[in-house]
């Protein structure tokens, strides 16, 4: 847009000191000369539409002397007709001899008819760039003029201003946790981090001890069996892109420059380490790529990439990993002190490219979680974004043409867009700001850090963004921002401040100071004893003397902070000061002492929620809840006496459950002591429980015998209706019948209905049970009957040898009549029968033959014949 801009301005003021009056052209009344950044013997103009024809206008500026006239604008093809319209096609450029001075040749030929407008060439050169990799102008996510379309100027990480103050120093080691980085690269390998130890050592050994073979640039943690690494470094596009970004050479005359990449100075820029746990067809040790990095000297690491789906959970180990990066980067293995440029580390998490509001690892409370912009300050259209991220940076919008630039392997150079870009732009300023604040000067710490980035984020990047204002961090980091926010200025001293205090709690309250012009402090020290601290030196602390750092949290000015001090003795007096720090270390001056008396004890309170006591039947499961509480709001603690093994027992907040299993208990009548303390009193409160015996379930019903006299025939029975419980316990029913075969098919619903349904001819008894939750049964017995409806009076077998059964389908006489082939009758019986209960007749007696059978049962009858074995 600088660019565009110069000559706009140029052009308006020349337009605006012409006056065009008919037959006449009036020239610029500015001074025209060849040392006003210009281009010498070169004019513009304009002609009118009746001169511009398809060749050269038939004009005379021989005034010139020797002369070149050729159209501004070249043919355009297929978009001639669009110029034309836009009256492109009426300029012309005139060349003439350097040496004629613009002033004079715009005189010689102002007055040629035809010409409208007579304008200087302006110069037009790339805005100053203060480095000079070919590339360094493509680098939007460094500095965005806004010189192209979807650039908005500033939309950058602040690179170029940040870089008058530091371009990383090469004591600052940066994790590349990715695919392979090329090492070999021409604009990489004067910043990779090497391990001489390794470089020098034995080929096969492990020469410098820690672990790993080879490592000379890193470690692959490339993994074809799940157990065993690869080591070897594969190059690969994706790593070395992000490592080109983060500390890519600058200034070096090749290709593109890193944010933290130095200034072409030996010695200058950041090492980068690679860690590799990526390359597209294998698994990676990736926990281990972490923990190495920290042991190795890495204070930052970059991680971009995330889990396939990214709403799996990170891993326990991975956290752990995580944290181990956290507290140990930067610190001394032995001694625990801090022996690298920061102590603790940061792990730098692309936030993911899926547009989710959930992604793991970047939602891990572990890591520090890089949104995607646009080169416009609008959220790529495909990162990912929540409340869990922590800031934002130029990571690309192919939707909007806009890409990051960066290395690749084999002295290559590639486009690519992602929250995987924009990841690495946050790490290589946070190289920075360690370099910066951290390399010569111990103390700066990983939370000093973290509050440098997210403090002076541009906000811009909220504004923009509408309902994603709370979903991309704290802003667009700033690199310049972050670098002079640690000026080297005291800051201002707290002036109002106060104390009260509650049983043996201080709480200690504060106006932060400062102004718009003045930054609030990063932190305060407060110091409390209970002698007088008049005259008090920070510096040399003398005995019974306490300091307390309390971060910020970037509260702004004019805010109001407070600070419990717990612990303290009872009745007495306490006296406090506390004065304001800089993130560099400088201190204020301390303000006023303040005294205040600490109070006495009070002790906690259990109040009962539902009662002392409670009576379970064998089945229950109950609970007491009893509230705790403390006026002084002192931490409370509770445990329980006389604990039988079945109670079971939680806090939720401030109640306290205890649970009963009657069901694991005797019958009997139980106590128990709840004791609460605030770890100076206890107070205690009893409790009691009754386990009733258990009732067994009682029978109150009967099913009646069911006759099916169809197949298949269905009915239904709530078995809820045929058992009770004394002690209201739920039951549950089963059933079963005798014999192997299968008269009828039985189903029992969750709600206890019973469905029958008849399968086959014959007779079962089924057996119902009802169960209560102890396991104790009661039952009854079903007759199921399943025959032929066509026959209202049954009999069998046929033939019959010695007995005959007759079956009726109601109960009643059955008579049964026998007559020979001569028509006599001899047999005549009759017998009661039912369904359930057949008639049985003795025919042992009768004579081998074939007989005519005649049955009666009240009006009903039936004849058939009868064989006789």
């Amino acid at each position: 847009m600088r660019i565009r801009h110069s000559f706009i301005i140029i052009s308006a003021l020349l337009l605006s000191a012409c006056v065009r009056e008919t037959g006449r052209v009036e020239t610029a009344t500015v001074p025209v000369d060849n040392t006003s950044g210009t281009v010498p013997g070169q004019l513009m103009i304009r002609i009118s539409e009746s001169l511009a024809g398809p060749e050269v206008p038939d004009i005379d500026l021989s005034a010139l002397g020797k002369y070149s006239i050729t159209r501004t604008f070249p043919e355009a093809g297929r978009f001639e007709a669009r110029h034309r319209a836009e009256g492109l096609h009426c300029w012309y450029t005139v060349t003439f001899d350097e040496s004629e001075p613009l002033t004079k040749a715009t005189v010689d030929i102002s007055s040629v008819p035809g010409i409208e407008l007579i304008e200087p060439v302006p110069v037009i050169k790339s805005t100053d760039l203060p480095f000079n990799d070919p590339k360094l102008s493509q680098l939007w996510g460094l500095n965005n003029t806004g010189e192209k379309e979807q650039w908005n100027e500033g939309c950058d990480v602040n690179a170029f201003k940040a870089w008058t103050v530091e371009t990383g120093k090469p004591e600052v080691i940066v994790a590349v946790n990715d695919m392979g980085v090329d090492y070999s690269h021409e604009d990489l390998a004067a910043n990779m981090w090497v391990n001489t130890a390794e470089l020098n050592g034995i080929q096969g050994e492990d020469d410098d001890n820690n672990g790993y073979v080879d490592d000379i640039y890193g470690y692959s943690f490339m993994s074809y069996d799940g157990t065993s690494t690869i080591g070897k470094i594969e190059p690969g596009d994706h790593g070395t892109h992000v490592a080109g970004t983060i500390g890519g050479v600058s200034n070096n005359g090749i290709g593109i420059a890193g944010v933290a990449g130095g200034n072409g100075t030996p010695g200058t820029g950041i090492r980068i380490m690679c860690t590799q746990t990526l390359d597209g067809k294998h698994g990676a040790m990736t926990p281990a790529s972490i923990v190495y990095a920290a042991d190795n000297g890495a204070v930052l690491i970059n991680c971009s990439w995330g889990y396939t789906n990214p709403e799996t959970p990170t891993s326990s180990a991975l956290t752990a990993a995580f944290k181990y990066f956290n507290n140990n980067a930067g610190m001394d293995p032995v001694t625990g002190k801090q022996s690298g440029p920061m102590a603790g580390g940061l792990v730098i998490f692309a936030a993911g490219n899926e547009g989710l509001e959930v992604s793991h690892p970047a939602m891990d409370e572990e890591v520090f979680a890089v949104a995607a912009l646009s080169a416009n300050y609008v959220r790529s259209y495909f990162t990912s974004f929540g409340e869990w991220v922590d800031i934002c940076a130029p990571g690309g919008d192919a939707n909007r043409g806009t890409y990051i630039l960066s290395t690749v392997p084999d002295n290559k150079y590639a486009n690519m867009q992602g929250s995987s870009m924009a990841a690495p732009h946050v790490t290589g300023v946070a190289a920075l700001v360690v370099s910066y604040f951290g390399v010569g000067k111990p103390g700066f710490t990983r939370d000093k850090l973290i509050y440098t980035l997210q403090s002076t984020a541009n906000k811009r990047a909220l504004d923009e963004n509408g309902s994603y204002a709370t979903k991309l961090g704290s802003g667009l980091v700033d690199a310049y921002a972050a670098l002079i926010s640690g000026e080297d200025t005291a800051p201002l001293p707290v002036t109002e401040a106060s104390a009260t205090a509650k049983s043996n709690t201080i709480t200690f309250k504060w106006t932060v100071p400062g102004s718009e012009e003045i930054k609030h402090p990063y932190s305060y020290n407060l110091y409390y004893g209970k002698n007088s601290l008049a005259g008090l030196d920070p510096d040399n602390l003398p005995e019974g003397v306490t300091k307390v750092n309390i971060p910020s949290y970037g509260t702004p000015y004019g805010m109001k902070m407070s600070y419990d001090i717990t612990g303290l003795e009872f009745n007495t007096n306490y006296h406090l000061r506390i004065g304001s720090e800089s993130l560099t270390g400088l201190c204020s001056d301390l303000s006023s002492e303040i005294t205040v008396q600490t109070g006495s004890n009070t002790k906690p309170v259990i109040t009962a929620l539902d009662g002392t006591s409670m009576t379970l039947s064998a089945h229950e499961t109950k609970t007491l809840r009893f509230k705790i509480s403390d006026a002084d709001g002192h931490s409370l603690t509770y445990s329980l006496d006389k604990e039988p093994k079945y109670i079971s027992s939680w806090l939720d907040f401030d109640i306290v459950n205890i649970t009963v299993e009657a069901q694991k208990a005797d019958p009997g009548t139980y106590s128990g002591v709840l004791s609460v303390s605030d770890s100076f009193e206890t107070v205690e409160q009893e409790f009691t429980y009754t386990v009733k015996a258990n009732a067994t379930p009682r029978a109150t019903g009967t099913i009646e015998d069911q006759l099916f006299t169809a197949v298949p025939e269905t009915r239904t029975f709530n078995l809820a209706e045929l058992f009770t419980d004394d002690d209201n316990e739920p039951l549950t029913y089963s059933i079963s019948a005798s014999g192997p075969s299968i008269i009828a098919k039985t189903e029992i619903s969750a709600a206890g209905i019973l469905t029958l349904t008849s399968h086959s001819y014959g007779s079962q008894i089924f057996n119902i049970k009802a169960t209560d939750a102890m396991g104790a049964t009661a039952g009854i017995d079903l007759r199921v009957l399943v025959k032929d409806g066509s026959t209202p009076l049954e009999a069998y077998p046929n033939p019959v040898k010695d007995y005959l059964n007759v079956r009726p389908e109601a109960e009643g006489t059955v008579s049964l009549k026998i007559v020979s082939s001569l028509g006599a009758t001899v047999y005549d019986q009759s017998s009661p029968a039912s369904p359930f209960t057949p008639a049985v007749f003795d025919l042992k007696s009768l004579p081998s033959g074939i007989y005519k059978a005649y049955l009666a049962m009240d009006s009903i009858t039936r004849d058939f014949n009868l064989v006789k074995l």
